[in-house]
Parts: structure tokens; sequence; C-alpha cells
């Protein structure tokens, strides 16, 4: 014998009228954070074809964010 499935009624018993809620997808992010995602991007493959073969991944990504804090540091002053 197949599953019995709820019915609609029981939707509406449950609180839920049965039709679909229409979800807007969010917006994407604007040109400028794009931009600034993109320049981060190529400064991080950069610092990747830069890095002597003996650090780690951990140790790479380490060394880019304090260059990369450094940097804004510097624009800031």
């Amino acid at each position: 014998m197949p599953p019995v499935l709820p019915s609609r009624g029981a939707d509406k018993d449950a609180g839920h009228n049965g039709s679909a809620t229409i979800v807007q997808a969010a917006p994407g992010p604007s040109a400028a954070v794009r931009s600034n995602i993109e320049s981060v991007d190529r400064y991080n493959a950069y610092l990747w074809s830069q890095q002597p073969s003996g650090l780690s991944r951990d140790q790479s990504r380490a060394q880019y964010l304090a260059l990369w804090t450094n940097d804004w540091n510097e624009r800031d002053s």
C-alpha cells in the first residue's frame, strides 16, 4: 500500500495557506566591491607566484594578510 501523503488541508491546519512564497534573490555585490575582490585576487596570485617553495599554505596566507593589512594602513596614513 502506498504511503499516505498529507493533503493541502493539512498544510492549512499547520498554519500554511498552501501558496508558494516568492523569494527574490539578494542583489550581487556592487561594481566597486567586485573590483576590490578582483584586485585582492590578483594581489594574492602575485604573492603566491613570489613565494619561496619552503612556505606552507598557512604561512603564505599569514604573510599575505600581513602585507595586505600593511598596504591598507599605509593608504590611510
